[in-house]
């Protein structure tokens, strides 16, 4: 039996609510990434508005920053987690709004696919990027290249190490073959891992 009327309008506002508050977090990361007029390099002022936006976004992004394994000295993956839990729970206001009704097959689904799009696939696509830009620097070596390397290699330095151990053992390999591998390596895993959950998350979803 579908739900009442009210319910399923109350599912599709609160939907539409949190669809503004992913927005607000949007433009609450843009805005750190970018100096505003006036703002001295270096200080952590913003505007009244960013400020704003920050007092009711910050307290949701900062309940991901103490999870284990989304954070590196560098680049912090936690606002992914964060988009990954509102778009499932968006979703599913969407569809019990528009249906009147969830299945738990549905449900895992869709959770499963909301996971594989925020959190595996754009990692992914990020070991990739950062493998390629390292492999570029191999072929053209100058002071800053080497430091940004250097730099590359505390993020990718651990998918490095596992190539080596897992394909080369303890035999010794120029650093070019050791990216190449990887770079191979991490693309062939990740259209296994998209194929793989191509077919779990149509399986599910007919059960």
């Amino acid at each position: 039996m579908n739900a009442p009327t009210v319910l399923r309008d109350l599912a599709l506002f609160l939907s539409s609510v949190l669809g503004i508050y992913n927005i607000l977090i949007w433009i609450r990361i843009l805005f750190s990434w970018i100096q505003l007029p006036g703002q001295m390099r270096g200080t952590q002022q913003e505007g009244p508005i960013i400020t704003f936006i920050g007092k009711i976004v910050d307290p949701f992004l900062n309940m991901f920053k103490g999870v284990r394994g989304l954070s590196t000295k560098t680049i912090d993956f936690s606002p992914l987690l964060a988009f990954a839990l509102l778009s499932i729970v968006k979703s599913l206001l969407q569809i019990y709004g528009q249906t009147g009704s969830l299945t738990l097959a549905v449900t895992v689904a869709l959770i499963l696919q909301t996971l594989y799009s925020y959190m595996i696939s754009p990692f992914f696509v990020i070991f990739i990027i950062l493998l390629v830009v390292r492999l570029y620097f191999c072929y053209r070596r100058t002071p800053t290249t080497i430091a940004m390397a250097r730099g590359l290699e505390t993020i990718i330095g651990g998918l490095l190490n596992f190539v080596q151990k897992t394909f080369f053992g303890s035999r010794g390999v120029a650093n070019k073959t050791l990216i190449i591998a990887s770079l191979i390596f991490t693309v062939v895993l990740y259209v296994l891992v998209r194929i793989g959950f191509v077919y779990l998350i149509h399986y599910i979803a007919y059960l």
